[in-house]
């Protein structure tokens, strides 16, 4: 997802991982607005009533999590990384 080659992994820093996660999560997230947005005018061509914020709205909840460590959320964050 990063396109991190071994080596560059391995001269990160831990924050340096985390800012570049980060930045990765909101690109993804500017791509699925404009796309819901196009996808709204999509489906309501013909009279439909489909907001962008109906299209996001299974994409951006999230479930409720029980409190966990930090090791235990880093590992969670970054399982399809390792």
């Amino acid at each position: 997802m990063l396109e991190l080659k071994p080596w560059e992994f391995e001269e990160l820093q831990p924050h340096e991982l985390l800012e570049l996660w980060d930045g990765y999560i909101e690109r993804e997230h500017h791509r699925e607005d404009s796309e819901a947005y196009f996808t709204h005018w999509t489906a309501n061509a013909f009279g439909g009533k489909v907001t962008p914020a109906d299209i996001l709205k299974p994409l951006r909840e999230t479930p409720k999590q029980k409190k966990r460590t930090t090791v235990e959320a880093l590992q969670e964050k970054f399982k399809g990384l390792l």
